[in-house]
């Protein structure tokens, strides 16, 4: 096994100056920190500018100027840094989102009481994802938070068990954190075995919640849909489980509020669990999903953090097309009205 590749020289400054900003235990740092790596990242991340320049102009054509493309863009690269530093500091960053008001739990309570557990469908991408699940453990929702193997705090890589940095320190540290946050962690294998599953199918079965993130690309079926202007593909797997387990499926989402604070919203069921074509089914859950994510994205697009991947999918789906001359191999292709 390596000790350290290439990946390391980008993870490990990555943490490093999380920690440090945690450290200070100052709220004006960990903001004007944000602010600069953004920055820095807008004038140097070309590749990535380029490719959210793209998804943007997609998305929203004419509707936005020059300007306010550019201020979107910064915006979502302050809320990638935002986001690590909330993570990282746990508690010392739960200033930042107070107040929070919560809605929906009345849906959550309902889906409790039938006793089939319940699956959290979450955006990776979209605003706050950490302190809300925070605010949902202190009052009685404990949360099994459910990551793609190569997922490292939010940051993809090719494999976390590589090098011994990763595996040894980096991600250990992400787990701890994330602790403060959730009732416990699982992970999707990357040769798609079916034991998680199994431990899946437990907890439901124990009536527990599981989250996992709705635009996540890890999975072994997908739905191709209309997004933001473009193809992109959503996975199935969470439709076939709540069939298969009778689990009530919620889309949940943590958006900023008009007087402040953040609004965190658990939407109403998805009824995937009912009778009904099985491709149907999960086509007309994951538009759903995607409607609802789509809406959130185009009120507060400068909080969204994956304006490049909407790109590269579109990309790759339109390369397949123009290869084949047909859909590129998965599920019915959906539009977004």
């Amino acid at each position: 096994m390596k000790v350290i590749d290439r990946e390391d020289v980008f993870f490990f400054p990555l943490f490093a100056i999380a920690l440090l900003v945690r450290w200070s235990r100052l709220p004006a740092l960990r903001h004007a920190a944000a602010r600069f790596l953004a920055a820095l990242a807008y004038r140097f991340s070309r590749n990535k500018r380029r490719l959210m320049e793209q998804a943007l102009d997609a998305a929203f054509g004419t509707l936005i100027t020059p300007g306010e493309r550019k201020a979107i863009i910064r915006g979502s690269l302050r809320s990638v840094w935002t986001e690590l530093f909330t993570l990282v500091s746990g508690p010392l960053a739960r200033p930042d989102y107070e107040p929070c008001e919560i809605r929906g739990l009345d849906h959550l309570h309902a889906s409790l009481a039938a006793g089939h557990g319940v699956i959290l469908w979450e955006s990776n991408a979209l605003a706050a994802r950490w302190m809300p699940k925070r605010f949902l453990l202190e009052r009685g929702f404990p949360l099994q938070q459910v990551h793609g193997f190569r997922d490292i705090g939010g940051f993809g890589c090719n494999n976390p068990e590589l090098t011994m940095l990763r595996r040894l320190m980096i991600r250990p540290f992400v787990s701890r954190c994330e602790a403060y946050f959730v009732a416990g962690i699982s992970v999707l294998p990357v040769d798609g075995s079916v034991a998680v599953f199994r431990e899946f199918q437990r907890r439901l079965a124990q009536n527990q919640i599981l989250c996992i993130a709705g635009d996540g690309l890890t999975g072994q079926k997908f739905v191709t849909v209309r997004y933001l202007g473009q193809s992109f593909r959503f996975a199935t797997g969470m439709v076939s489980l709540a069939k298969a387990t009778g689990a009530a499926l919620h889309p949940i989402f943590c958006v900023p509020g008009e007087g402040g604070g953040y609004v965190l919203t658990v939407g109403e069921r998805i009824l995937a669990g009912r009778g009904g074509d099985r491709e149907e089914m999960a086509r007309e859950a994951v538009l759903s999903f995607a409607r609802s994510l789509e809406e959130l994205i185009r009120r507060f697009p400068n909080h969204y953090r994956n304006w490049h991947q909407v790109a590269l999918e579109g990309n790759l789906n339109r390369k397949s097309v123009s290869l084949s001359g047909q859909s590129n191999g998965h599920d019915e292709t959906a539009g977004l009205s």
